[in-house]
Protein backbone atom coordinates (compact mmCIF):
# COMPACT_ATOMS: atom_id res chain seq x y z
CA UNK A 1 0.00 0.00 0.00
CA UNK A 2 1.00 3.67 -0.80
CA UNK A 3 1.68 5.93 1.78
CA UNK A 4 0.54 9.40 1.80
CA UNK A 5 2.94 10.50 3.71
CA UNK A 6 6.49 10.37 4.43
CA UNK A 7 7.54 9.69 7.94
CA UNK A 8 11.54 9.37 7.51
CA UNK A 9 11.80 13.87 8.38
CA UNK A 10 9.53 16.41 8.08
CA UNK A 11 11.29 17.85 5.42
CA UNK A 12 13.73 16.69 2.29
CA UNK A 13 17.38 15.80 3.88
CA UNK A 14 20.21 13.77 3.86
CA UNK A 15 18.24 10.88 5.48
CA UNK A 16 15.33 11.01 3.51
CA UNK A 17 17.63 10.86 0.94
CA UNK A 18 19.55 7.81 2.37
CA UNK A 19 16.20 5.99 2.34
CA UNK A 20 15.36 6.53 -1.36
CA UNK A 21 18.17 5.34 -2.71
CA UNK A 22 18.43 2.03 -0.55
CA UNK A 23 14.95 1.90 -1.72
CA UNK A 24 16.41 2.08 -5.69
CA UNK A 25 18.98 -0.13 -5.19
CA UNK A 26 22.59 0.38 -7.12
CA UNK A 27 21.01 0.15 -10.56
CA UNK A 28 17.72 2.55 -9.66
CA UNK A 29 15.22 -0.62 -10.61
CA UNK A 30 13.76 0.08 -7.58
CA UNK A 31 12.77 -4.06 -6.99
CA UNK A 32 11.62 -3.76 -4.11
CA UNK A 33 9.82 -0.60 -3.21
CA UNK A 34 5.95 -0.13 -4.70
CA UNK A 35 5.83 3.42 -4.71
CA UNK A 36 2.99 4.53 -6.89
CA UNK A 37 2.65 2.77 -10.31
CA UNK A 38 2.95 3.73 -13.88
CA UNK A 39 -0.61 2.18 -14.28
CA UNK A 40 -2.04 4.55 -11.72
CA UNK A 41 0.02 7.60 -13.60
CA UNK A 42 -1.27 6.70 -17.16
CA UNK A 43 -4.01 9.30 -17.10
CA UNK A 44 -3.68 13.06 -18.10
CA UNK A 45 -6.10 14.02 -15.74
CA UNK A 46 -5.13 12.13 -12.77
CA UNK A 47 -1.55 13.32 -13.45
CA UNK A 48 -2.58 16.75 -13.42
CA UNK A 49 -4.70 16.52 -10.52
CA UNK A 50 -1.45 14.85 -8.85
CA UNK A 51 1.28 17.86 -10.23
CA UNK A 52 -1.70 20.47 -9.26
CA UNK A 53 -1.30 18.59 -5.34
CA UNK A 54 2.62 18.86 -5.07
CA UNK A 55 2.68 22.53 -6.71
CA UNK A 56 -0.12 24.30 -3.56
CA UNK A 57 2.03 22.02 -1.33
CA UNK A 58 5.12 23.36 -2.58
CA UNK A 59 3.51 26.91 -2.44
CA UNK A 60 4.58 27.17 -6.27
CA UNK A 61 8.03 27.10 -5.64
CA UNK A 62 10.65 24.97 -7.77
CA UNK A 63 12.71 23.42 -4.93
CA UNK A 64 15.75 23.27 -7.05
CA UNK A 65 16.27 26.79 -7.90
CA UNK A 66 14.02 28.35 -4.73
CA UNK A 67 11.86 30.12 -7.77
CA UNK A 68 8.52 30.44 -8.27
CA UNK A 69 6.19 29.34 -10.81
CA UNK A 70 2.40 29.83 -11.92
CA UNK A 71 -0.40 27.92 -12.68
CA UNK A 72 -0.13 29.24 -16.34
CA UNK A 73 3.49 27.61 -16.49
CA UNK A 74 1.93 24.47 -15.05
CA UNK A 75 -0.83 24.73 -17.63
CA UNK A 76 1.80 25.16 -20.43
CA UNK A 77 4.20 22.67 -18.95
CA UNK A 78 7.13 24.73 -18.31
CA UNK A 79 7.01 22.66 -14.98
CA UNK A 80 7.32 18.72 -14.74
CA UNK A 81 7.79 16.12 -11.96
CA UNK A 82 11.09 16.17 -10.05
CA UNK A 83 12.70 13.02 -8.46
CA UNK A 84 15.76 13.27 -5.58
CA UNK A 85 16.52 9.68 -6.28
CA UNK A 86 15.98 8.86 -10.35
CA UNK A 87 13.32 6.94 -11.92
CA UNK A 88 15.96 4.52 -12.98
CA UNK A 89 14.72 1.92 -16.28
CA UNK A 90 11.71 0.97 -14.58
CA UNK A 91 10.52 4.25 -13.88
CA UNK A 92 9.82 3.67 -9.81
CA UNK A 93 10.79 6.14 -7.10
CA UNK A 94 6.95 7.49 -7.25
CA UNK A 95 7.23 8.02 -3.18
CA UNK A 96 6.30 10.69 -1.16
CA UNK A 97 9.51 12.64 -0.31
CA UNK A 98 10.73 11.67 -3.56
CA UNK A 99 8.76 13.74 -6.49
CA UNK A 100 8.37 17.41 -6.30
CA UNK A 101 7.29 19.77 -9.17
CA UNK A 102 9.79 22.00 -10.74
CA UNK A 103 11.03 23.62 -13.41
CA UNK A 104 11.79 21.62 -16.64
CA UNK A 105 14.92 23.38 -16.88
CA UNK A 106 15.89 22.65 -13.58
CA UNK A 107 14.99 19.01 -14.08
CA UNK A 108 16.77 19.11 -17.25
CA UNK A 109 19.83 20.40 -15.96
CA UNK A 110 19.88 17.40 -13.13
CA UNK A 111 18.53 14.18 -14.23
CA UNK A 112 20.51 11.81 -15.01
CA UNK A 113 21.58 9.93 -18.20
CA UNK A 114 22.71 6.95 -18.57
CA UNK A 115 24.39 5.15 -21.44
CA UNK A 116 24.98 1.46 -20.71
CA UNK A 117 23.91 1.18 -17.50
CA UNK A 118 27.07 4.14 -16.34
CA UNK A 119 25.69 8.02 -15.41
CA UNK A 120 27.23 10.00 -18.14
CA UNK A 121 25.54 13.30 -16.93
CA UNK A 122 23.72 14.97 -14.56
CA UNK A 123 22.93 13.17 -10.96
CA UNK A 124 21.43 10.13 -10.28
CA UNK A 125 20.37 11.59 -6.76
CA UNK A 126 19.88 14.78 -5.71
CA UNK A 127 21.07 15.42 -1.60
CA UNK A 128 19.43 18.35 -0.06
CA UNK A 129 22.13 20.52 -0.40
CA UNK A 130 22.10 20.29 -4.53
CA UNK A 131 18.35 21.80 -3.80
CA UNK A 132 17.92 25.36 -2.79
CA UNK A 133 14.94 25.12 -1.29
CA UNK A 134 14.81 21.88 0.06
CA UNK A 135 12.41 22.80 2.89
CA UNK A 136 9.56 22.98 0.14
CA UNK A 137 9.46 19.38 -1.34
CA UNK A 138 6.23 17.91 -0.16
CA UNK A 139 6.60 15.42 2.23
CA UNK A 140 2.77 14.69 2.43
CA UNK A 141 0.39 14.24 -0.20
CA UNK A 142 -3.68 13.79 -1.42
CA UNK A 143 -4.61 10.09 -0.98
CA UNK A 144 -4.53 8.84 -4.39
CA UNK A 145 -8.25 7.18 -4.22
CA UNK A 146 -9.21 11.09 -3.19
CA UNK A 147 -7.16 12.21 -6.03
CA UNK A 148 -8.78 9.35 -8.37
CA UNK A 149 -12.67 10.32 -7.32
CA UNK A 150 -11.38 14.16 -8.28
CA UNK A 151 -10.75 12.85 -11.56
CA UNK A 152 -13.84 11.10 -11.76
CA UNK A 153 -12.32 7.42 -11.64
CA UNK A 154 -13.98 6.35 -8.85
CA UNK A 155 -17.53 6.95 -7.74
CA UNK A 156 -18.18 9.96 -4.94
CA UNK A 157 -18.62 8.70 -2.06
Amino acid sequence: MVSYVCDIAPTYNNDVVAHFADLAGDDFLWKDARGVTMAQRQSAKFVRLMRDDMAERQGYVCPVCALGFTQADMDELRVEANHGTCQGANRGGWFVGNVWVGHKKCNADTAPTFKDGELVGGKAILTADDLKAPEVVPMEWTPLPTLKRRAGYLPSK
